[in-house]
């Protein structure tokens, strides 16, 4: 066995019984002096951060819509006329008379002039009237 080693047994040390010597000053390691303040920079660059972000709030963007030319009618005027809001109006119109595949991003706009616009309010107002239909008979189902 001769790649055998010896390990001794570790001893406890008890720190009463080392000497003390008064005068001696022990001078501090520039590395570790260099560590503190780098470890004290950072803990405080995030608080100066999270400060300014309280100071200067952010303002809401506003889509800003595209100008439609003295002849046309976009989505929010058509959806006033059906006593909606712009949003719902898209979705019946996205359901009913877009081809999602070809017509993908494109804007709701219409000549004034352009009867599709009458036919897209009579349209949205009686697919209105039938969900109201639909609810108020499926109560009255359930109750038979």
């Amino acid at each position: 066995m001769k790649n055998e080693v010896e390990v001794a047994d570790e001893v406890d040390i008890d720190l009463s019984d080392l000497e003390v010597t008064e005068g001696v000053e022990i001078a501090e390691d520039p590395i570790e002096t260099e560590i503190k303040a780098k470890t004290a920079k950072a803990k405080k660059a995030p608080k100066a951060a999270k400060e300014k972000v309280a100071k200067e709030p952010k303002e809401p963007k506003e889509a800003k819509p595209k100008a439609l030319a003295a002849d046309e009618i976009g989505a929010a005027a058509v959806a006033e006329m059906c006593d909606v809001d712009g949003r719902t109006l898209r979705m019946f119109l996205r359901k009913n008379y877009r081809d999602m595949e070809s017509d993908k991003a494109k804007r709701y706009v219409w000549k004034k002039t352009d009867p599709q616009v009458q036919e897209i309010v009579d349209a949205f107002k009686a697919d209105k009237a039938a969900v109201k239909t639909r609810k108020v008979a499926a109560p009255a189902e359930a109750a038979k």
